[in-house]
C-alpha cells in the first residue's frame, strides 16, 4: 500500500532521541556493524517496538553539493602498473569508485571507464583530469558525463 506522505529536511538537534537512534540502528544494519535487529537496537540502546515505530519514517540524507558521481574515460598504453597509477592519483584525492571497465587492449593501447565519487573538498575535476593527464604513459583522460541527480556543476569547475 502506497500513502501520500511529505517529507520534511530538519536538523537532527531537534528530534525525539528514539527517532535519532532509530536511524543510528538503521545506520549499523547498513554498514554490517550489526548483524541483526536485535544487535542493531542493542548497539544503539533502544527497544525493538522503537526502531520498528520509527523504521519506516526515517532516512539519512545526503547533500548533493559535496559530491558528485561522474564518468571519466581513461586511454593509456599497455604497460604494467598504468592503471595502478591512476587508481593511486584516484585514491589520493579521495575519489570513490563505483565502477571501473578496462577494455582489451589494441595496438598496445588500452581503455579504461571509470564511475567515481568526488567530493567538494578536494581538487576540481579539471585539476583532477591534468593530474591524470600528468601521469606517464596516459594518451588521454576525458570527462564522460554525470549521473542523473548530480549537483548539475560544470565538469572542470569546483567540485
Amino acid at each position: 500500500m502506497t500513502e501520500n506522505r511529505e517529507a520534511y529536511i530538519i536538523y537532527d538537534d531537534i528530534l525525539p532521541e528514539a527517532i535519532k537512534k532509530t536511524a543510528l540502528a538503521k545506520q549499523y544494519l547498513a554498514r554490517g556493524e550489526a548483524a541483526s535487529i536485535n544487535e542493531a537496537v542493542r548497539m544503539a540502546d533502544i527497544s525493538r517496538s522503537v526502531f520498528y515505530k520509527y523504521k519506516d519514517g526515517i532516512f539519512p540524507f545526503y547533500q548533493q553539493e559535496t559530491y558528485r558521481v561522474v564518468a571519466l574515460s581513461i586511454r593509456m598504453d599497455n604497460s604494467p602498473g598504468r592503471l595502478m597509477a591512476v587508481l593511486a592519483v584516484l585514491a589520493e584525492n579521495h575519489c570513490n569508485i563505483h565502477t571501473l571497465n578496462q577494455d582489451m587492449p589494441l595496438a598496445g593501447i588500452a581503455a579504461a571507464t571509470i564511475t567515481m565519487e568526488i567530493s567538494e573538498s578536494d581538487l576540481s575535476l579539471g585539476e583532477l583530469l591534468s593530474k591524470l593527464q600528468e601521469l606517464p604513459g596516459i594518451i588521454s583522460a576525458g570527462y564522460i558525463g554525470e549521473l542523473a541527480g548530480d549537483s548539475g556543476k560544470k565538469p572542470g569547475g569546483r567540485r
